[in-house]
């Protein structure tokens, strides 16, 4: 799903050349976001999404109900990925166990106290709710 707007406005998309766009990190990102807000729209129950940047420029992409949740469009996870999530505990005190990363590949693991999952297996768990 390629949401229209982006198309309408930075020229020709289509999935032979979305991999390489300069778009790619922001769609997959607003991909990720409509899911979790279509999830709770059809449960009846109002979104509870948010993000959150510091003023150095860290941010996190999204919390869930208090849960930090970085979207990472590549499909290879990387190391660094960890540090916003740990950022957030740090700052909250909540649980490592707490944080969760979706990336564009397709393993769920976990690194670090931080869960790792690829974007189908997370839509798919979203449908069986």
């Amino acid at each position: 799903m390629i949401p229209g707007w982006p198309v309408r406005y930075s020229g020709s998309i289509n999935l032979l050349t979305l991999k390489n766009h300069f778009l790619k990190g922001a769609l997959f990102e607003n991909l990720i976001i409509n899911e979790y807000h279509k999830m709770y729209t059809n449960k009846g129950q109002k979104p509870n999404l948010h993000f959150w940047r510091e003023i150095s420029g860290t941010e996190i992409d999204l919390i869930v109900d208090q849960q930090p949740i970085e979207i990472k469009s590549s499909e290879t996870i990387g190391t660094d990925w960890l540090k916003t999530p740990n950022c957030w505990t740090n700052l909250t005190g909540q649980s490592l166990n707490r944080e969760k990363i979706i990336y564009g590949g397709d393993q769920t693991q976990i690194r670090s106290n931080s869960m790792i999952q690829g974007w189908a297996s997370l839509v798919k768990e979203m449908a069986g709710n």
